[in-house]
């Protein structure tokens, strides 16, 4: 299988599982867990889905991806939020915790933004969470510069694009240089 080269007009969808709860002020909510992505076909009629779990209720949501825009939004909302806690923004904050069963809870940290809340999480997930997506933004930046450089001279079409994990050379190298041959993207070299 290869992939169609992705470009701003080609669009990729996140893959969610929903959990709807009641919050603290007793108002029903849902929150979304990602649990992959989705390319569409070649041919606009169908979508590859990529999954790192599967939902146990079988209910997946599949939802066009945020742009990185919102996840710049997310991060400046949580550096906000640290800085300037007023009424409704804040950083909740709990330490390891001893049931009475011996079990030992991770410290949690939940943050309340209007716009981008965070639910309650394990320290550890939230911290891996912003390392995912600061390492996605530096990939990113790599990638964009190359592309500037090839667009500069380029008799051969070479672009830079991203793969999904299963074309991939190298476990954690997302993006490849490429040629298009037949409208399907190659990786080069």
């Amino acid at each position: 299988m290869n992939r169609k080269q992705q470009t701003q007009d080609t669009n990729r969808y996140g893959v969610f599982v929903v959990e709807n709860f009641t919050d603290k002020n007793q108002q029903e909510q849902s929150r979304r867990t990602r649990i992959g992505v989705a390319f569409p076909h070649k041919d606009g009629k169908g979508l590859n889905v990529e999954c790192k779990a599967v939902p146990v209720d079988g209910k997946l949501v599949i939802r066009l991806q945020e742009s990185q825009d919102d996840n710049l939004t997310l991060v400046r909302n949580m550096r906000n939020v640290c800085e300037h806690p007023k009424e409704k923004y804040r950083v909740a904050l709990t330490d390891f915790s001893m049931q009475p069963n011996g079990k030992v809870y991770p410290p949690l940290i939940e943050i309340e933004h209007s716009d981008t809340p965070i639910r309650t999480v394990p320290l550890t997930e939230f911290v891996e969470f912003i390392r995912q997506t600061m390492l996605a933004y530096a990939e990113d930046a790599l990638a964009f510069m190359r592309i500037v450089y090839l667009l500069s001279d380029n008799p051969f079409g070479e672009s830079v694009a991203e793969f999904p994990e299963g074309e991939r050379r190298h476990k954690f190298v997302r993006y490849y240089r490429a040629i298009n041959m037949g409208g399907q993207l190659h990786i080069l070299g």
